[in-house]
């Protein structure tokens, strides 16, 4: 991955999901491809994420739920933390963010 300043380094990220997502994968994926590059080395590994796929769909019964499971998948101390940050992180959009209309019952309006 090349060393770019700010705005280039933008350019070479949304020119490498052209030439390699499908559109359908650039809708499902694009923006979580794009936080990946941008992570760099802080971004959790692959190996990693593949022993997650299981549970899409399935939430944990609780946080100590999660942890144990984690601690059972072996992820290190360093990995286990920044899973635990970004499901804080998926739980806060969920239940935090501004109702679209497509959420709302009824017939949108405006």
């Amino acid at each position: 991955m090349p060393k770019l300043p700010g705005e280039k380094f933008d350019e070479w990220v949304t020119q490498w999901r052209n030439d390699n997502l499908t559109e359908k994968e650039e809708i499902n994926i694009g923006s979580w491809v794009a936080s990946r590059f941008k992570a760099g080395k802080n971004a959790i590994g692959l190996e990693w994420l593949e022993k997650m796929p299981g549970r899409q769909g399935k939430p944990f019964e609780n946080a100590a739920a999660f942890s144990k499971r984690l601690d059972d998948e072996g992820f290190p101390p360093e990995v286990k933390e920044k899973m635990i940050a970004a499901s804080v992180l998926v739980v806060f959009l969920i239940f935090f963010r501004e109702p679209k209309k497509a959420d709302v019952a009824g017939t949108p309006e405006g």
